[in-house]
């Protein structure tokens, strides 16, 4: 096909006017653009590359008022390929792939243009050479001077060399087969592309699909040399939203119940862990990186959850990384820390290349990782790093680097004698986590989960679909709202909210001071505080931290101290006289008292949020006293409106 180079022409003055009087180099061209108004010279693009790319390359600088050497580059190519897809049907085409940088190498001279010299006569000759070739130190021909046949060694001086830098890219967890590893494939950078992208980093690449020999065999592997490449990084995965979908987000902000209903929506096949999943629910939304004073605080939220086997930490795991942006799971069995982190190794070339691990991979993102007490010391070791400063360190055959790992890591473990021992005289529970203090105290939120045998009933009749579904928003309901919340919400804390936060944490110094806790509380726990409450804001919308919100963060962190405490079978009402049992006689006037109360001061329409607060003040679980609610709400003591959430008595009883 012929190409009309006036119609070229008309192209680039109409459209990239500015970029040729300011000789923009290298020049970027938008394929998409020529594709709708010159089909065919879009179509030569990805056919023939090479030769159409020179034609435009000479356009262009016989357009420029100066003698210059400027160079096309095109973006947003009209033949987008998953990696899984680049085969040899499309070799020798411009493609374009998204993915991720988990490998680079350090740079290296290539030669392109080989100089080979006579041992007869001494004249040099040259030789093109492809990026798949293999170069041989001698090799015999003909001498075009002398006309003999000899061998001729190469010259290195007279050769031509270039620097490149090979990559490979990884596609995206969404783009790969279903059942099927995410495909790899290797991506040669030169130029001023060179070291512009580093291990961790997503990225838009386009370039030419070539072959080259992978073995001694008539076998071949496909790799792109690399025409323009482009740093997707963005501080939240982009969701495409519909202003019919933002409308949605917005209603369901002003909804009165709106954490209550997310958090079931979190893992519903769970049963209970209503604090675990409000905890993770907080995660998903996280805080934003908080400059102080020239220092970075994270804003990620770090939850750790220690149970006995069994009880669902796995599948609580396996539902964040699928709903979360970025979501990487890995388990503490099968990742060293070079797995988790990052590592330097060689090649079979013999040239070192960095390779990034779970953490790096998970940047701006979220990583699960399962069955973390089973993982090395060394291995953990590792993590500390990248846990508190979201930040790997690389040292190692010349290659400095660090690599950010700025991700929420919801981790789980085993205790130490693969379940709690409640009767143990001798370790508290909190004593019998097989980890390290150093690790513990870069988790915002240390969940103990037990065994017990409480909710048996409830849970089977979860499990065999008795009682209703507590799921209300869908799962992708649940990512459009995140990512408008973290694109949209920045929340701030007013001085009310600060008074109380500073109140909290002092109170908790105090009370280590005054006990012989085993539990420390640092300034780690008090970032954890203000981080939780920001979040908890952000899920509300809220661009301010009220007072509700840092109630919430306390509420939990409280939750979680309050377990660490726990020492062997007894709690702490049954320290004070009360137990977590609806059918105990002491207990049940209690609750009746205090609900007869709040009933006086509410003309018996109590709000749950006020039922949660009194109760929690009294250091009740709040999922014992929604059992309790419900045991009066069947026995027709209590009624609960379903459309404003209030509580209200029924009958006589309260009235005496």
């Amino acid at each position: 096909m012929q190409i009309e180079e006036r119609r070229i022409e008309q192209i680039l003055m109409g459209k990239y006017e500015e970029n040729i009087r300011q000789e923009q180099n290298p020049f970027m061209i938008n394929h998409a653009m020529i594709d709708v108004l010159y089909p065919e010279l879009a179509d030569l693009l990805i056919t023939k590359y090479p030769t159409t790319k020179e034609t435009i390359k000479r356009i262009i600088n016989n357009l420029t008022l100066h003698d210059t050497n400027l160079t096309p580059r095109f973006y947003n190519i009209q033949n987008k390929q998953a990696i899984h897809n680049i085969h040899s049907q499309q070799q020798g085409k411009l493609v374009e792939i998204t993915g991720k940088v988990i490998k680079t190498t350090t740079v290296f001279q290539q030669i392109t243009m080989a100089a080979y010299q006579c041992s007869q006569c001494f004249n040099i000759s040259h030789e093109v050479v492809k990026h798949d070739t293999k170069i041989k130190k001698s090799k015999q021909f003909t001498c075009m001077k002398c006309n003999r046949k000899n061998w001729q060694k190469l010259n290195v001086e007279h050769s031509t060399f270039e620097d490149i830098q090979i990559i490979t890219v990884q596609e995206n967890r969404d783009d790969a087969l279903d059942g099927h590893k995410p495909s790899e494939i290797q991506c040669i950078l030169t130029g001023d592309m060179i070291q512009s992208v580093k291990s961790g980093d997503a990225v838009i690449l386009n370039g030419l699909v070539e072959l080259r020999n992978a073995s001694e065999r008539n076998m071949f592997k496909e790799f792109i040399i690399v025409e323009n490449i482009q740093s997707e990084n963005e501080d939240y995965e982009q969701i495409q939203l519909t202003q019919e979908d933002i409308d949605e987000i917005l209603l369901a902000s002003k909804d009165e119940h709106l954490i209550t209903n997310l958090r079931e929506s979190i893992a519903p096949s769970i049963f209970g862990c209503n604090e675990i999943k409000e905890a993770v629910l907080l995660q998903l939304f996280g805080s934003d990186r908080i400059n102080v004073q020239g220092s970075l605080k994270r804003g990620d939220i770090h939850i750790l959850l220690v149970g006995d086997a069994g009880l669902g930490k796995s599948q609580i795991l396996k539902f964040v990384s699928d709903i979360a942006p970025r979501g990487i799971y890995t388990s503490g069995k099968s990742s060293s820390g070079a797995g988790l982190t990052a590592t330097a190794t060689k090649d079979v070339n013999g040239v070192w290349t960095l390779e990034a691990g779970a953490m790096v991979l998970a940047d701006k993102g979220f990583l699960c990782i399962d069955e973390l007490d089973k993982m090395s010391d060394n291995d953990r070791s590792s993590m500390h790093e990248a846990l508190e400063q979201q930040t790997i360190s690389v040292s190692k055959a010349g290659l400095n680097t660090t690599l950010d790992s700025r991700c929420s890591v919801l981790a789980a473990a085993n205790p130490k004698f693969g379940s709690f021992d409640q009767r143990n005289t001798k370790l508290s529970l909190a004593q019998q986590i097989n980890l390290p203090d150093t690790l513990q105290s870069r988790f915002d939120l240390i969940f103990i989960m037990l065994d017990t045998m409480e909710n048996d009933n409830l849970m089977l009749e979860q499990m065999f679909g008795i009682s209703e579904d507590k799921s209300v928003y869908s799962v992708d309901f649940i990512r459009k709202y995140i990512s408008y919340a973290k694109e949209n919400v920045h929340p701030e804390f007013i001085k009310e909210s600060m008074l109380l936060i500073q109140k909290y944490y002092l109170e908790w110094r105090q009370h280590q001071r005054d006990t012989s806790t085993s539990t420390k509380v640092t300034a780690r726990q008090l970032d954890a505080l203000m981080r939780l409450s920001r979040a908890s804001a952000r899920v509300r919308l809220s661009d301010v931290v009220e007072v509700d919100d840092v109630e919430r963060a306390f509420s939990l962190a409280k939750y979680c101290m309050n377990r660490h405490e726990t020492e062997f079978v007894e709690s702490t009402h049954e320290q004070v006289g009360y137990k977590e049992d609806v059918n105990d006689k002491r207990t049940y006037e209690k609750l009746c008292e205090d609900i007869k109360r709040l009933s006086d001061d509410y003309e018996n329409k109590i709000p749950s949020t006020v039922i949660k607060r009194h109760f929690k003040d009294l250091d009740f679980n709040w999922n014992f006293i929604e059992r309790w609610l419900r045991s009066m709400d069947s026995d027709d003591k209590m009624v609960c409106d379903v459309t404003t959430g209030a509580w209200s008595c029924v009958g006589e009883w309260y009235k005496d």
